[in-house]
């Protein structure tokens, strides 16, 4: 889900949420992955690797429900014909072109950086629609910041916290360099950054309580947020493991919510299955995927590499597509109207 430029204010949208309740909304979708970090960060570090597998499955899954809206809706397929059937085919070679100039991890590194993006904008869009929900005035700028500027608050704690688990996957350069720094410079810049962060979560906190309505999911989304970027830092692979996990549940109930609420989708289309058995289709479907690229991992971990590189891209340029909040079809559908969109 992608942000747009130029968002106004809307006149008090989505009330309760996407899911219909704002307590379910905050428990699912805001904190749900804080019980999951919790347990394999501090009391059962044993089952990490049982969490890295579920975060995987939903990981994989979330990124192939993007083509379902692709290729399952006969109206959204023909919008844009052509791209959809000569990106993949463009993709597949510029991949195969890299594999033949053995450039490979390069790719997989673009698409490492483009995979923070694409889960940062999903952030900011998820913000901007709470924002609706309260008829806060806008301040776009503010959010960019509070949304993208948590990768320096958890490098700011995290960095001489993690020294070791850092060098294990391979960041030697990051270390190296805040060690070159002096204990009481890199101090003093951690806390500057800790305090700058914090502060701009207050003044965002502010501008929504002078709101006309204080719709509680707006602050605690950057409650979440601010919280997700901490644990992160605090315990390095159980923190990202969980900001993977709430990218993907977010993903889940923003389609599952577009689903149900459009009625418009051609009756035989895959879609309009989809829409009736919403819950159970994306299960199976993120099941079958994730056993998929398992198996796939133990016949040839080469290709699957360029496949998983090939694929994220796919679903980065698509998702952009298809969840503009400014979208005509999606503001009628989550919105009412397209005007009503953040």
């Amino acid at each position: 889900m992608e942000p747009d430029r130029g968002m106004g204010r809307p006149p008090g949208v989505m009330r309760k949420g996407l899911l219909g309740s704002s307590a379910l909304e905050i428990a699912v979708v805001h904190f749900g992955w804080l019980p999951f970090f919790v347990a394999v960060a501090w009391i059962r570090p044993d089952l990490l690797t049982s969490f890295l597998v579920l975060v995987f499955f939903l990981n994989y899954g979330h990124r192939h429900i993007t083509l379902a809206f692709v290729y399952g809706d006969p109206e959204e397929f023909r919008r844009r014909r052509f791209a959809y059937l000569l990106l993949p085919l463009t993709l597949v070679l510029l991949t195969a072109l890299v594999v033949k100039m053995d450039a490979l991890n390069a790719l997989v590194g673009v698409s490492g950086a483009w995979t923070v993006y694409h889960v940062l904008a999903q952030k900011f869009g998820f913000l901007r629609i709470y924002r609706a929900t309260s008829g806060a005035t806008t301040h776009r700028r503010l959010e960019q910041l509070f949304v993208f500027g948590g990768v320096l608050h958890a490098a700011a704690i995290g960095i001489p916290m993690n020294v070791l688990t850092l060098r294990r996957y391979g960041l030697h350069g990051l270390v190296d360099l805040y060690q070159r720094v002096s204990p009481e410079l890199a101090l003093n810049i951690s806390i500057g950054i800790i305090a700058t962060y914090t502060t701009l979560g207050v003044a965002l906190f502010a501008r929504w309580f002078r709101a006309p309505r204080r719709n509680l999911m707006y602050p605690v989304y950057l409650l979440s947020i601010y919280a997700s970027y901490t644990c992160v830092a605090l315990s390095l692979v159980a923190g990202y493991a969980a900001f993977a996990m709430s990218h993907a549940v977010e993903y889940f109930v923003f389609t599952g919510a577009y689903t149900k609420r459009n009625t418009d989708f051609p009756a035989r289309s895959f879609m309009s299955f989809l829409s009736r058995r919403s819950v159970f289709v994306l299960t199976a479907m993120a099941a079958a995927i994730g056993f998929a690229i398992l198996y796939w991992r133990d016949v040839s971990p080469t290709s699957l590499k360029v496949y998983i590189a090939g694929s994220s891209f796919l679903h980065f340029v698509y998702d952009g597509w298809l969840w503009k909040l400014r979208n005509k079809e999606v503001g009628r559908v989550l919105f009412a109207s397209p005007a009503s969109a953040p």
